[in-house]
């Protein structure tokens, strides 16, 4: 897995921009890293998109969107900053 992680890391320097997107997937580390990149005044808002995959079903009952969006709260995400597209089912519906 780490293989596959380093070959998507283009290393890019971070950069502000108007809008923080975290893709839905089985990792809630996804909402964790949206979250820090918001408190670091990276982007003033947030969206979380992703239905559900056979392998996040019982991870995430109502949707990785939905649970993204809590755990982001969770660390002090207020809730006007975060966009919830609950309905995309792979990479390509979410863009």
């Amino acid at each position: 897995m780490l293989a596959l992680w380093d070959y998507h890391d283009l290393h890019h320097p971070l950069r502000r921009a108007d809008i923080g997107i975290g893709l839905g997937s089985y990792d809630i580390s996804v909402a964790v890293c949206t979250a820090d990149l918001f408190h670091q005044k990276f982007f003033p808002h947030i969206v979380f998109t992703g239905a559900n995959a056979p392998t996040t079903i019982e991870r995430f009952l109502r949707g990785e969107a939905v649970r993204y969006r809590e755990k982001a709260m969770e660390l002090g995400v207020p809730d006007e900053a975060i966009l919830v597209e609950p309905w995309a089912t792979n990479a390509g519906k979410n863009i």
